[in-house]
């Protein structure tokens, strides 16, 4: 453990009084040659065991106003409801595609976000020209002679 100066100590108080983060705190007094090195743990432990008993504290944050907290609350709760329904239909997909052979189609039939979501699953005649069975590998793949430029 090495001893702190007088002027290192108050030149870290001075940062806190500033608005500097301990990281910040740190960095600025490495560079100014206060301390050798200066680590952020080091400026805490500072700030803890001598700020404090000067009476300087953190920078107070202002508290956000009801309707901003209401109004992230509300947006958290969407948020988190939009969660919940792609992953219980994503997991069902998700499910439904897992449990797919190598040699099935993987075509998707119908909409992903309804419970009659499914897969193709015809035999995939050759799996080296894709995952599509023929029929669906003549609806994915199309020539570019008939591709509109």
């Amino acid at each position: 453990m090495t001893v702190w100066s007088k002027e290192a100590i108050e030149r870290s108080i001075e940062l806190l009084r500033d608005g500097f983060s301990a990281s910040a705190a740190a960095e600025v007094i490495a560079n100014e040659g206060l301390r050798k090195t200066c680590t952020r743990n080091a400026v805490i432990g500072i700030w803890d065991r001598h700020a404090k008993n000067q009476g300087v504290y953190a920078i107070k944050v202002e508290t956000p106003t009801k309707q901003i907290v209401q109004k992230n609350v509300k947006k958290r709760q969407e948020i988190l409801k939009e969660i919940e329904r792609i992953k219980s239909h994503d997991g069902e997909n998700y499910n439904a595609i897992m449990s797919l052979k190598r040699d099935q189609c993987r075509w998707p039939i119908g909409d992903p976000y309804k419970k009659d979501f499914r897969f193709c699953t015809e035999k995939v005649a050759d799996i080296t020209m894709g995952p599509y069975c023929p029929e669906h590998r003549r609806m994915a793949y199309i020539p570019s002679k008939y591709k509109q430029t």
